[in-house]
């Protein structure tokens, strides 16, 4: 795609922080250890996306994405990461967690 984002957003265990490059905006928000939970990680993603999502766009459809495209350890990874996820968040991790 040509498209390019009008602002590129990253979450850091630092400051906040605005940088403008070539005329595109850099944000560097802080953010918790919580939420850094999985930085780094296919786990990580997951996370983020359905924190994105929120609980009440999270359905099926998507668990079931998750659960075939997730490899066995990335869901047993995400298993484990069900103490730090929003109260929302931890049936729907424990679901993706279980498999197809």
């Amino acid at each position: 795609s040509t498209q390019v984002p009008a602002k590129m957003l990253y979450y850091t265990d630092g400051g906040n922080k605005r940088v403008q490059v070539d005329g595109q905006t850099i944000e560097f928000r802080h953010a918790s250890p919580k939420r850094m939970a999985g930085a780094g990680k296919i786990t990580g993603v997951v996370l983020q996306a359905l924190r994105y999502f929120g609980k009440n766009r999270v359905g099926n459809d998507i668990v079931e994405t998750l659960q075939s495209t997730l490899s066995d350890d990335d869901r047993q990874l995400l298993g484990q990461d069900v103490l730090i996820a929003p109260a929302w968040l931890r049936p729907i991790l424990s679901q993706i967690a279980e498999g197809s």
